[in-house]
């Protein structure tokens, strides 16, 4: 792990205690896609502001360093940096070995139908028959795993390449993922309402689960903060 430099950790915010007595500063790694300010989580702040709260609510001090996603990931699961920003569940099962769930969801995303056809889509039972693509790791393709027509992918380019050729009906995805393409593809549009959710979560190195208590309570109750406050 990154040498930790010592400070004063800050105690008693939010009437929490740390869960730990050491004094060290947590190094957080967040993907480029969530440096675009206008991507916010639904609570009408950026993923980085979500993760401040939740840190000094906690009173851990802690560093936030911005790169590519994918390296992003692979410097968690390295040990090189200590935190990742917020991702799927899936993440955590397959590297269950080097990564532990702050197991408090902090954002939750609808799942979309998109196409370059005129057909609409209400619901996930609606796409059977059609070839549909979607993205390997994620959690609401077990709803659809049985579909005959199914094809999986890594990168979003790749899945709105298969519509454009042809070889795709329907892509089923979040709206985050429509969104990083959609400029390069204007043909591709959203043809369904949410037809299912999915929650992203905090991930630590296995090296600091010490700090899970602290911060899962932090969470809950800045998701119970938030719900309290009344309507802007």
């Amino acid at each position: 792990m990154r040498i930790r430099l010592s400070l004063a950790l800050l105690c008693g915010v939010m009437g929490l205690q740390p869960a730990y007595a050491q004094e060290e500063i947590v190094h957080i790694v967040i993907g480029e896609s969530y440096r675009d300010q206008n991507k916010k989580t639904h609570y009408g702040m950026t993923a980085e502001e979500v993760i401040n709260a939740i840190y000094s609510g906690a009173g851990i001090n802690h560093e936030i360093t911005y790169m590519p996603d994918e390296r992003a990931i692979q410097s968690v699961l390295t040990g090189q940096f200590d935190a990742l920003d917020l991702r799927i569940s899936k993440l955590g099962e397959d590297h269950s070995q080097v990564l532990v769930k702050v197991d408090v969801p902090l954002e939750e995303f609808g799942v979309y139908a998109f196409s370059v056809g005129e057909q609409s889509y209400l619901s996930l039972n609606e796409l059977k028959g059609n070839s549909v693509v979607s993205m390997f790791g994620n959690r609401y393709v077990e709803n659809i795993k049985h579909y005959r027509h199914l094809k999986l992918v890594y990168r979003e380019e790749q899945a709105a390449l298969m519509l454009m050729a042809g070889r795709a009906d329907v892509w089923l995805a979040p709206m985050q993922s429509y969104n990083i393409i959609k400029d390069h593809f204007p043909a591709i549009k959203v043809v369904s309402p949410p037809l299912t959710k999915g929650y992203l979560y905090h991930y630590l190195h296995i090296s600091n689960a010490h700090l899970l208590d602290s911060l899962e309570a932090s969470a809950s109750h800045f998701i119970v903060s938030f719900a309290r406050k009344p309507d802007s």
